[in-house]
């Protein structure tokens, strides 16, 4: 498999979807660091209101992966990649299987 095939994969486009979300909270506290005077000030103001939206995120977790995952979806299906689910080895030797059954669920 070549890099090209590799990042297109359905598990590395789900991947890429989450982290993207997941960063854009500190996209604020990160503009106000990097301005050309450093407004620490206002970041830990920032700092707070941050804690407080990933704290919601982590409460209702279920539903924000939903909306990441249908755009996962939506991309893959403008790239051409089909849903799917990691391959389950019959015998596992050091860890048991993951017990899902959809790739959402995975």
């Amino acid at each position: 498999m070549d890099t090209s095939e590799c990042l297109q994969s359905f598990g590395v486009i789900v991947g890429f979807t989450v982290l993207q979300n997941s960063l854009d909270y500190l996209k604020c506290f990160s503009d106000k660091l990097q301005r050309r005077y450093i407004a620490v000030f206002e970041a830990s103001i920032v700092i707070n209101n941050i804690k407080s939206e990933i704290q919601c995120l982590r409460d209702d977790i279920s539903v924000e992966f939903q909306g990441w995952y249908d755009e996962a979806k939506q991309l893959a299906s403008y790239i051409g990649t089909d849903e799917e689910r990691s391959r389950i080895p019959r015998v596992q030797c050091n860890r048991s299987n993951v017990p899902a059954d959809t790739s959402l669920l995975y």
